[in-house]
């Protein structure tokens, strides 16, 4: 009789132990986000092993982003990337919550876009800077930069850019034979996450430099770390570089941050004037490239 009890007692646990895993919020496909002072953190569970993290603080205009995988115990959700040892959640019946604090991480929804003419999304994977830019409807330019940290064993560093076509519907995005899903700041595509940098507008006339992508001609110099200007707008423009020093916040997800900020820019004959932030710089542009701060960059054709 008592290992009847017993055996009995332990069916009703097990029972009663499913019943409230199935209850906890579910992760599958999920993206969930989370925002303190101006740092916002993107958690995207893309499959059933794999993740990806993504934190950018407006603020500082600083980005890191991972990927990886995570594993589910119980109620606690662990998340191991190339950088971070453990990034761990606790799953409730509603949110995510990071154990050292009271903030929940809110589940986004799928974000639905009639045009996405102008965006730039950025990620980083296997050591590659990633850039999606989206010039006009229908299509898109993959900018790269192989082996950020100029790796020995590693292949060339180097800027390369390709166009592909592009298929909006909606929140679903088909570049070349990527399939993406929109979210409201984040994009994911497969086993990784993208990070929108800005924001796709409509506006009225165009200029010589619109849709045109620009970067800094490396000298071979480890120190030189890699940096493009896009110029999406007719007189607005997106910058990405990279940065080896410096935080997002207290969880050090990357090693390797990147700065995104937004300038603006006018042209006069063969000159470009160019302002980000407080500083403003006259370039004149020759042979294909021009010099912004000691920096020379160079037009990619694509």
């Amino acid at each position: 009789m008592r290992l009847r009890t017993i055996a009995l007692t332990a069916c009703v646990l097990a029972l009663a132990a499913c019943q409230k895993d199935s209850l906890r919020i579910p992760i599958l496909g999920t993206v969930w986000e989370n925002t303190v002072d101006n740092t916002t953190t993107w958690l995207c569970f893309h499959d059933a092993d794999s993740a990806s993290i993504v934190q950018f603080s407006s603020g500082t205009n600083r980005l890191m982003v991972d990927h990886g995988t995570y594993v589910s115990d119980g109620h606690e959700l662990t998340i191991k990337t190339e950088y971070t040892s453990a990034y761990t959640v606790g799953r409730t019946f509603f949110h995510l919550r990071r154990p050292a604090s009271s903030d929940n991480f809110e589940r986004l929804s799928p974000r639905s876009y009639a045009s996405l003419a102008g965006s730039v999304w950025v990620t980083a994977a296997s050591n590659v800077l990633h850039i999606a830019y989206l010039p006009e409807d229908g299509k898109a330019v993959d900018i790269t930069y192989a082996n950020i940290t100029r790796d020995e064993k590693g292949p060339a560093y180097g800027w390369s850019v390709i166009s592909k076509s592009a298929a909006l519907n909606g929140s679903a995005l088909e570049v070349g034979s990527v399939d993406a899903v929109l979210y409201p700041g984040i994009m994911t595509a497969g086993k990784y996450a993208l990070h929108l940098c800005r924001e796709p507008f409509a506006e009225d006339g165009t200029s010589s430099l619109k849709g045109s992508v620009w970067v800094y001609n490396n000298t071979g110099s480890p120190a030189d770390i890699p940096s493009v200007i896009i110029f999406n707008g007719k007189d607005s423009f997106t910058r990405i570089s990279g940065m080896w020093t410096g935080t997002v916040s207290s969880v050090n997800i990357s090693p390797i941050i990147f700065d995104v900020v937004q300038g603006t820019y006018s042209e006069s004959g063969g000159t470009v004037s160019i302002t980000i932030g407080d500083k403003s710089k006259s370039c004149p542009i020759s042979g294909g490239s021009f010099t912004l701060f000691e920096k020379t960059f160079r037009k990619l054709d694509y």
